[in-house]
């Protein structure tokens, strides 16, 4: 939503939910040019029978809010490509709303467990249990965010809410590892709730 409304871009709210067999049909109606969901949205589209249907207004569909299956991401890969469509994996996290990298559509093909580059105007690296970054691929470490989507800071009472800009960097609390394109793949977990430093 924030991505539409910085855009400019309408907004269309369905009658029908993805598991809904008149959902494609609505959307062909409506002209939406792309389609927005967590991994769970597009198994319901999928066994909805979404594929099947002509959407000729259809750019591009993204995905985010967890880990997709493989099967299923290659499966919309490959029915959006032949559409010349094209599908976003991403990454992202509530305190960066909710976006920190992505796969280009066009580095999909056997790529589908990393979680990508960063997006535009954003920075990533990984770093030591002592906050030193780590340089070397294949080494895990925390991911760690930079970009001006990231939040202010945490507000824990009213007064909070009229503080400066306080925070430089997310950390994430995900353990990742970059490979020798500059890729990242989440490996592991530090702790449940992000962090954020300044």
């Amino acid at each position: 939503m924030n991505s539409h409304l910085e855009a400019g871009a309408s907004i269309y709210f369905p009658k029908h939910g993805a598991s809904h067999t008149g959902f494609a049909q609505e959307i062909r109606e409506a002209s939406c040019t792309n389609i927005s969901g967590v991994p769970y949205s597009f198994e319901m589209m999928d066994h909805a029978g979404f594929r099947r249907h002509e959407l000729p207004a259809l750019r591009f569909m993204p995905v985010a809010g967890g880990r997709m299956q493989q099967a299923l991401a290659e499966t919309f890969r490959r029915h959006l490509a032949d559409k010349s469509a094209r599908f976003f994996m991403m990454y992202g996290q509530t305190e960066a709303t909710a976006r920190i990298p992505y796969v280009p559509p066009g580095e999909l093909e056997g790529n589908l467990g990393s979680i990508g580059i960063a997006i535009p105007g954003g920075k990533l690296w990984l770093a030591d249990e002592d906050g030193r970054p780590i340089e070397q691929n294949g080494e895990p470490g925390e991911l760690i965010y930079r970009g001006p989507n990231v939040m202010m800071g945490y507000a824990h009472r009213r007064a909070d809410l009229a503080r400066a800009y306080e925070v430089a960097d997310l950390r994430t609390g995900d353990i990742a590892k970059r490979d020798d394109r500059g890729f990242y793949s989440i490996v592991g977990r530090r702790k449940r709730r992000s962090r954020a430093s300044a």
